[in-house]
């Protein structure tokens, strides 16, 4: 799996610190936007807006990824979020996964690894059977969109997402700090908001309820 913070909204700690100022301003938000108060004053008011649970000046604030690597099945988990959230997907339509590395879970992985040669087989012939078997029923004429009924749930899959900060926000408390979120769409999620600290770590104080 690999996460990159290709684009966000520019200005964005001004664009947090006008919409919220405009609520309880008799100015008008042009007269907010040029002010120049510090930049400390602005984080402070800002988080404390944001910490206090009023989340819609969050909705002004956008971050585009380009996610590469992750199962279809996480795929799946991940676009049952819709609110603030556009997906941009690779098709298995026009694209053959069946040859790429499947994305194998960490149990499994941790099986293999202490010699459990069970698994290994059986995950390996899982596979190969798959592959042969599409490339097989290519041959006879089936085209790629139905061929690819075939593949499994750990068929990778590449995206570009854009998600605005309170969505993204929503994402951290459903995948990562509420217990029982599966461990891909965990690991995700904690890469999206790494980035995102990454470019402006003063948001750190909004993803506090759990480490990164």
């Amino acid at each position: 799996m690999q996460v990159t913070l290709i684009n966000s909204t520019n200005n964005l700690l001004d664009t947090l610190w006008t919409a919220c100022r405009t609520c309880k301003s008799a100015e008008a938000p042009q007269e907010l936007w040029a002010k120049a108060p510090t930049v400390s004053s602005k984080e402070r008011l800002v988080l404390n807006v944001l910490k206090a649970g009023h989340l819609s000046i969050a909705e002004h604030c956008a971050f585009t990824f380009a996610i590469s690597g992750i199962s279809r099945s996480c795929l799946a988990q991940l676009t049952r979020h819709r609110i603030g959230c556009s997906y941009s997907v690779q098709s298995q339509r026009y694209v053959d996964t069946s040859t790429a590395a499947m994305v194998m879970p960490p149990s499994i992985q941790a099986a293999i690894d202490s010699g459990n040669i069970q698994v290994l087989h059986d995950w390996n012939q899982a596979v190969t059977t798959i592959q042969v078997m599409m490339q097989h029923i290519k041959e006879e004429g089936i085209r790629q969109e139905d061929a690819r009924f075939l593949l499994p749930n750990a068929a990778p899959t590449n995206l570009v997402m854009t998600v605005n900060l309170r969505s993204l926000h929503d994402l951290w408390q459903k995948r990562v700090v509420v217990k029982g979120a599966q461990w891909e769409i965990r690991n995700l999620v904690q890469q999206m908001v790494k980035e995102v600290l990454d470019r402006e770590p003063w948001l750190e104080g909004l993803f506090h309820q759990c480490a990164i």
